[in-house]
C-alpha cells in the first residue's frame, strides 16, 4: 500500500476534522484506491485510519448506521 501523505497522517487522531482535512483524505483515498463511497457507514477519519494500517473494527470513531 502506498505511503500516506504526511499532511494527513495525523488526521485520524484529531478531534476536529476540517473541510481541508476532508479534501486531503478524498485526494489521498483515491491515490490509495480507497473510495469513500464504498466505506459509506464509516467516517473519513476511519478511512484514513485504515490507510494508516488500523483495524476498522477497533477504531473508536466507527459510525453506527
Amino acid at each position: 500500500m502506498a505511503a500516506l501523505d504526511p499532511a494527513i497522517q495525523n488526521v485520524w487522531r484529531k478531534r476536529s476534522f476540517t473541510k481541508r482535512d476532508a479534501s486531503r483524505v478524498d485526494a489521498q483515498g483515491s491515490v490509495l484506491g480507497l473510495r469513500l463511497s464504498q466505506c459509506g457507514t464509516y467516517s473519513r477519519r476511519a478511512v484514513v485510519g485504515v490507510a494508516a494500517g488500523k483495524d476498522l473494527q477497533t477504531m473508536p470513531h466507527k459510525r453506527r448506521v
